[in-house]
């Protein structure tokens, strides 16, 4: 049966949206999300890839980020000394015996290197954060558990699926983690992959540490990661006059 060229575009256009929304999914889960076959995704990817800013990998398919969002390397240049200052703040919240997950992003990498520097031990961290892997494989009496999931180059992390299922097993003491953006109503970030990871690691933590420094102040991203409702430490450098007009509850902060 010839299915009408109009059933294709909508599903073409609701893979397009799907893969804006995830910025990557494997072909299994594309498969699972739109009800259909490997082939029929296969042929609907490779027609957006000739149409649109879709890119496909082996075994799935990744949207471009968007010329704002910069990689991992461009963002570890911008704010460094701020977000070095609150690394070596933040080692201080890592105790000994404690499980910890380590988000991705530029800061929590710093504090990598910070706790490379200073070791705080025995710990057990799990991460997706894969430039955070290599600072902190050689630490003694650190043991390191790396998440699954698959690779989304511009932000060196693991999303997805399988990194949800890896997290959902532990149980953290502590879950430190980074954020695109907050204001008056919580902590934003993107994309939705990650968002949704971060949330899972949130559920199973008896603490949460937020790392934003000050150029995050005041805006949003595309998702709201966690209001200020719940119990979060805040991190900022952000001048405490400033905090206090937005305002952040003071039972957020340090």
């Amino acid at each position: 049966m010839r299915i009408p060229r109009s059933v294709i575009e909508q599903r073409r256009r609701d893979l397009a949206n799907l893969l804006t929304e995830y910025r990557y999914l494997p072909l299994s889960e594309i498969c699972s999300r739109l009800g259909i076959s490997e082939a029929t995704a296969r042929r609907d990817l490779n027609y957006l890839s000739t149409t649109s800013s879709i890119r496909r990998t082996h075994g799935g398919a990744f949207a471009y980020f968007p010329e704002r969002f910069p990689t991992f390397h461009q963002r570890l240049q911008i704010n460094q000394n701020q977000k070095r200052a609150l690394a070596k703040n933040a080692l201080s919240y890592i105790k000994p015996n404690s499980t910890i997950y380590l988000d991705g992003g530029t800061t929590v990498y710093l504090l990598a290197e910070e706790l490379k520097a200073n070791p705080v031990h025995p710990l057990t961290i799990i991460t997706p954060n894969l430039p955070a892997i290599d600072l902190l494989l050689h630490i003694p009496n650190i043991e390191i558990h790396l998440t699954g999931g698959h690779l989304v180059p511009e932000q060196s992390i693991l999303l997805g699926k399988a990194a949800i299922a890896s997290v959902k097993i532990w149980k953290f003491d502590l879950a430190i983690l980074s954020g695109r953006a907050f204001n008056s109503q919580g902590i934003w970030n993107e994309p939705f992959a990650q968002v949704e990871l971060q949330q899972t690691a949130i559920r199973n933590s008896k603490k949460i540490l937020a790392l934003l420094d000050s150029s995050k102040l005041g805006s949003k991203a595309e998702e709201l990661l966690i209001s200020w409702d719940h119990k979060i430490t805040l991190l900022t450098d952000t001048d405490p006059a400033t905090l206090a007009a937005i305002p952040i509850p003071q039972t957020c902060l340090p």
